[in-house]
C-alpha cells in the first residue's frame, strides 16, 4: 500500500459579482454604415474605478459586433478574455445581461499619474488595440514617401481628426488613400499606433518626435499634438 501526497497552494479570495444590463438602442445601429464603430465606456455600478473600452462595429451590411476589452483579467461573462457578441436583429435594441466576477482586493485602482518623463509611454484615451490589430478589414491607406502603404480604420482616424472625418464624408471608394509623403513609414506608423490604442515610447521614438508631431499638425491629430507638446518644449 502506498500514499501520494501532494501540497497544493490555495489562493484566498473574496470575490463578488455584478450584473451589467447593456443597452444600445436600434435607432442609432441602423445608423451605422459599413467600417463604422460607436467607442464608449461602461462602468460597474458601486465599482466606477473599473472602466471597460466598448466598441459596437459593422463590418457587413447585416450585423454588428460588440467588443468588451477585460483588462484587468476578470471573469467576463464567465472567461478571462475579451468579450464579443454578434448581433444580426438590427431593428432590435442590444440588450443583454454581461456578468463581472472578481475579487475587488486584487483590482487595483488606476494611480495618479507622475509628470511624463522620456523613460514614459502614452496612449489613447480611445485604445481600441485589440481591434486594430487585425488589418483584414481597414478602409484606409497612407502612403509614405518612401511609398509604403501604411493601414487603418476610417472610424478610428475621424475620432482623431476632425478635418480627415469631413472628408470622408463624401467618399465612397475603399479604401481611401491619403497621401502624406512628407513623411517616412516609421513616422506615420509611430502616430497611427497612437491612434490604434498601442503603446507608443518616447525613449524608442525620441528621433522621430518632431515630425510625429508635424504629421499630426498637418492632418490634425488633436490629441497626438496635446500629448507630443510637453516632450519637445523640454
Amino acid at each position: 500500500m502506498f500514499q501520494i501526497s501532494s501540497e497544493f497552494e490555495f489562493k484566498e479570495v473574496d470575490h463578488v459579482k455584478i450584473e451589467y444590463q447593456l443597452r444600445f438602442p436600434a435607432s442609432k445601429l441602423q445608423l451605422l454604415d459599413q467600417f463604422e464603430c460607436y467607442p464608449f465606456v461602461i462602468e460597474l455600478p458601486g465599482y466606477e474605478h473599473l472602466k471597460f473600452q466598448c466598441v459596437i462595429k459593422k463590418f457587413i451590411e447585416s450585423k454588428v459586433t460588440l467588443v468588451i476589452e477585460n483588462p484587468y483579467d476578470l471573469r467576463l461573462y464567465g472567461k478571462k478574455t475579451d468579450f464579443k457578441y454578434e448581433h444580426k436583429h438590427l431593428k432590435s435594441d442590444i440588450d443583454i445581461n454581461i456578468s463581472f466576477i472578481f475579487d475587488p482586493a486584487t483590482v487595483i485602482k488606476p494611480t495618479k499619474q507622475n509628470p511624463l518623463t522620456i523613460e514614459d509611454t502614452f496612449v489613447s484615451k480611445l485604445s481600441l488595440q485589440n481591434i486594430t490589430s487585425d488589418l483584414q478589414y481597414c478602409d484606409i491607406v497612407f502612403i509614405s514617401s518612401d511609398e509604403k502603404q501604411i493601414l487603418s480604420y476610417k472610424c478610428i482616424i475621424a475620432k482623431h481628426s476632425k478635418s480627415l472625418a469631413k472628408s470622408f464624408v463624401n467618399v465612397s471608394n475603399n479604401p481611401v488613400k491619403i497621401i502624406a509623403d512628407k513623411y517616412d513609414a516609421k513616422t506615420i506608423t509611430a502616430a497611427l499606433n497612437f491612434c490604434h490604442g498601442n503603446n507608443v515610447s518616447f525613449k524608442e521614438m525620441e528621433s522621430l518626435m518632431t515630425e510625429i508631431f508635424k504629421f499630426a499638425f498637418e492632418f490634425n491629430f488633436d490629441e497626438l499634438k496635446v500629448c507630443i507638446i510637453p516632450f519637445i518644449t523640454n
